[in-house]
This record gives structure tokens, sequence and C-alpha cells, in this order.
């Protein structure tokens, strides 16, 4: 347009679930950036968050000029399943900036491999996952027992969770399948046991997914085969990370208070001792100063190490308080997929997930905001159960979705994608030459194949031209009549002649 009058405008840079813990009726935390790229300030400005179609919150903001604000929004899902919302700032002079899509997967089922050296070593575990009272949490999670030697005839992708709980030792091919399952993006909770062999623990699995090695049990009775009738002789909790996801929601009533939540400590008579290492952390550490509990990440996936037995043998940690909800927020805070990142339009898409259940006869399709379907062949690995989706280029902002069809109809939406406009948008200022140049580059534009027109130029005949080349006609009518007159004067001949 030529003009250099600055034009005020704000726009939704993103929007972030950051909630490592979604579960229906729970308060999540959606975090924001709102931007005012304006010379004046913003003041009572409106910003809506729809989800699953309906508005659920409206927030205030004083956005001072040319800056940023992040508030963090409280928004509860209503349901299980895969979720779509975007967040929705008041009308201005540029308005797709306005609006900034998001999608959320709230669990539905959560499948749980339990295995023990023998059924009665997980039945506990099975227990505490099936017997929730809470009705936003029932039938959350399908669980299957069974023994260590079984482990190696099961294939692990069809499953979110794997509990280990006293397993005596592991072969190399069910460590090298524990690896792959946690790499690709699953979760496993292990408990020691009375049977376990510590040494085959760190030298086959521990060494294979980054976890260094344990120390063997310590027993703190004085080697008293019934631990209750030691009573003076234990361990109990010392420090436990209140802030972590596992607890988060779990203690409300505390926090009004500055003091931390109390949590009735367990009496540990026996127990290994583990080591955090560099890419572990001690969620819940015991008077001695050892790990209770430890979390340790690889790959994709999280991997909690509990360092006494799921029974009453080692401690009495089953029958506190503790263990049923502790043992919810885990299986709950291990299934947990990343979320899917946000695409700019323009962009290809590129997803990874894992697909439990597929067949030979699946086909998949990736449907526009508009209805536009696109077939995607997907790449599969048979050792992870990992999928990855990869579209041609994206072309509209919105939420896309994953589906897979069978017979030509539509069986499950198996991911919402959401695709928005580039944040930088928000800016109108005009760019510099520098700034133009750089953006040609990134969508494959040679210099000779761009043409900067000034105010003055009219943009129809520049078009015209780039498409058709420059008319000729009335040049080489120029031309010609240029050749006539001097033909016409070379041919004259002089009167003296």
């Amino acid at each position: 347009s030529g003009t250099t009058n600055t034009i005020e405008n704000a726009g939704i840079a993103s929007a972030e679930i950051t909630s490592k813990i979604i579960t229906q009726n729970k308060p999540l935390a959606l975090q924001a950036s709102i931007r005012n790229a304006g010379t004046s300030g913003l003041r009572s400005s409106v910003l809506s968050v729809y989800l699953d179609g309906s508005r659920v919150l409206q927030h205030s903001l004083d956005i001072a000029s040319n800056s940023s604000t992040t508030p963090t929004l409280s928004v509860i899902p209503k349901r299980r399943g895969i979720l779509k919302g975007y967040l929705q700032l008041e009308d201005d002079v540029f308005e797709l900036d306005n609006r900034r899509y998001f999608a959320l997967n709230v669990p539905s089922n959560i499948r749980v491999l339990c295995v023990g050296a023998s059924h009665n070593d997980s039945r506990l575990l099975s227990l505490a996952l099936t017997l929730d009272k809470d009705s936003n949490t029932t039938g959350l999670f399908s669980v299957e027992q069974i023994i260590e030697t079984q482990l190696s005839s099961y294939d692990l992708n069809k499953y979110d969770v794997l509990m280990l709980s006293g397993v005596k030792d592991f072969s190399s091919g069910e460590a090298d399948h524990i690896a792959q399952f946690v790499n690709a993006g699953g979760g496993v909770m292990m408990f020691a046991g009375r049977e376990m062999d510590i040494n085959n623990y760190n030298d086959v699995l521990f060494a294979k997914v980054g976890i260094p090695k344990a120390q063997p049990r310590r027993i703190s009775n004085n080697g008293s085969s019934n631990p209750f009738q030691s009573p003076s002789s234990f361990l109990s909790f010392g420090n436990v990370e209140f802030e972590h996801p596992l607890f988060a929601g779990l203690f409300e009533q505390q926090s009004a208070k500055k003091t931390q939540p109390h949590i009735e400590s367990p009496k540990v008579y026996t127990a290994i001792i583990p080591q955090v290492g560099a890419k572990g952390h001690s969620i819940i550490s015991l008077s001695d100063g050892t790990s209770f509990l430890t979390e340790y990440q690889y790959g994709v996936g999280r991997i909690l190490l509990c360092s006494v037995e799921a029974g009453l043998t080692w401690s009495d940690f089953p029958l506190k308080g503790l263990f049923v909800p502790l043992l919810y927020r885990s299986g709950l805070y291990l299934s947990q997929t990343q979320s899917i990142p946000s695409f700019t339009v323009g962009d290809e898409m590129n997803v990874n997930m894992r697909l439990k259940n597929r067949s030979e006869k699946d086909a998949y399709v990736l449907r526009s905001p508009s209805g536009i379907d696109e077939r995607i062949v997907p790449q599969f690995s048979s050792n992870t159960g990992m999928a990855t989706f990869v579209s041609t280029n994206s072309a509209e902002a919105g939420i896309y979705e994953l589906r897979k069809t069978s017979g030509g109809k539509d069986v499950e939406l198996i991911q919402a994608i959401p695709v928005n406009i580039a944040a930088e948008e928000t800016d109108l200022q005009h760019v510099t030459d520098d700034e133009a140049n750089r953006f040609f580059a990134h969508v494959g534009l040679k210099p000779e194949q761009v043409k900067r027109l000034s105010a003055s130029d009219k943009i129809d005949i520049a078009i015209l031209e780039s498409r058709f080349g420059v008319e000729l006609w009335k040049y080489f009518v120029g031309l010609a009549l240029l050749l006539a007159f001097a033909e016409m004067a070379i041919g004259r001949e002089s009167k003296e002649q």
C-alpha cells in the first residue's frame, strides 16, 4: 500500500496444554501467549476458550503496547476421547490471528499389563487400578495379569503401561522388547521383590534403558523373617516432591496453606538402593537419603522404580492411604502421550504415534477443516509399533483429523492436529528487503523469480506480463516504420541526378 502508518493489531501466538496428566472432569492448564503488536495498550480485552464446540472460559486481558502476556487458563474436559478447541480474541483489523487452535486427548481406555513372579505378586497392583470408586475414572484401566514366564510371548505394543512386580530376572530378548516399548512412548513401573536378581536387572535391563546400577536390598530389621516383629527398626519418607505431576490435585485441601501437605509414611524394613544418575530424579526419598520412588526418562517414555515390593514383607506401603492414589496417578502419568504440536499453514505435517490396534486392511486419511480428504500411507516400525504419518503441505488453518478407515467408511478418529498461521503475522509492520529475501528463499523462490513493484506500478499489468510476457507488437510496428523511412531516404534521387 505504500503507507508507513502503524496498524494496531493483537493476536494469539501460541496455545499449549502444560498439564502432564489429563483426565475427564479434572482441571488442566492451558498456557496461551497473546501479543499486542500495536502502539496502544489493550484494556479489558476478552479472551474466550472454546472446547468441544462450547465456550468454557472467558478471561480479561490488559496488555501494554508492543508487548506480550502469557496467561495460564484452567479448562475442564467434560468427556473422554479426542477434543478439539480454540482460543478467540475480539475482532480487530486482522482477524486471522485472533483464533488459535489446539487439541487434547483425554484417555478413554488405558491398557495395563501386570507381570509378577506369581499372580499374587501383582494382585494388589491390579486391585488398586480397578477398584476405583470415582465415577470420572471408572473403567479407565483395563488390567491383564500374567506371570513372568509368559512375558516373552506378549506383544507389548498393544499396551500403554507395563507394571513389573517382583520379577526375578529378564532374558536379553525381554529386555530389548521393554526398551523398545519405553523408547516409543510406553510407560513402565517396577517394584522390587524377594526373588529379584539385582545383578540381572543391572546388567540386562537397566543397562539398555539408561538406568544406573542399583545396589542390592538392604535389611533394616536385623534380619528378622517377619519385619513387623521389629517395629523400632525401619525407614520412613524423607523428602517428597509435591510439585511432581503425580501429586497434582491430590492435596487440594492444603492449597490455601503455606505448609506442605501431610503424607502418612509407610514403615520400610527392606529396600533396594537405586541410583538416580544424570537422567533420573527422586520423587520420594527415604529418611536415610536413598530414593524410594525414582523416575527415569528413556526415549519418549518414562520408567518409575519403587525400591520396595508391592506386598507386605518389605514394608507396610500397601496399607497406607497413599498407595492406591499413587498407583492410579502413576498409571495415568505413564500412559500420557506427547501432545501434538501445532503446525504452521504451508508446512507439511509429520506425526509419530503408537497404534495399539491395527490390521493390514486399515487405511488412513487426513481430513482438512474444509472436509477434503488426503489418503496417507504411514511408515510402520514393527519393533516399536510406531507409525509415522507425513502429509502434503497444509493449506488452511484449523483442526485436521487423522482418521482410520476400513472399506471406505470411517472407523475412528485417531488424532486431531492443530494447524495455525505463523505467529509473526500479528506484526503488520512492513518487512525489510532482507526479511523479504529470507522469506522467499525459505519458500524456494530464486531472486530472479521475484519482482518488486513500486506504489505507482499497476498490479494488473505486472501480473499479465509475468504470466504471458511483455507485448512486443508495438515495438515491431515502430521498427517497421523506421525501416520504411530509412528505405525511402536511401532510395530518394537528387534533382541533379
